[in-house]
């Protein structure tokens, strides 16, 4: 098992699906996780119970990755930074082309 005890991984994309496991993963290995999504609800709040509960500190941090890139990203990362300010390990599980918006709005 991969050890990362004294590392911080900022998870984008980390509520559910794939984002989540790889989150609860590096949690399980010891890292210090910062968690995304659009908001902070239910679900979310499940998230961060079950990556403290490896006894790592869990964070949160809000943003709609759709929006302008430059401004998004960046306060994201800026968030992400006050949250946890030795963020060493990044996961860019975010994904998608904002050039037509959501997946669901695509024709095809």
């Amino acid at each position: 098992m991969i050890h990362l005890k004294g590392h911080t991984a900022l998870i984008t994309a980390s509520t559910g699906g794939i984002g989540l496991s790889i989150a609860k993963a590096m949690a399980e290995a010891g890292a210090n996780v910062v968690l995304h999504g659009r908001s902070l609800n239910e679900q979310a709040q499940a998230a961060l119970a079950t990556c403290r509960a490896f006894g790592v500190r869990a964070s949160f941090v809000a943003a709609d990755l759709l929006g302008p890139t430059e401004v998004t990203v960046s306060k994201l990362v800026d968030d992400a930074l006050k949250a946890e300010p030795e963020i060493d390990i990044l996961v860019n599980n975010a994904g998608g082309c904002t050039c037509w918006g959501p997946i669901g709005n695509v024709k095809v």
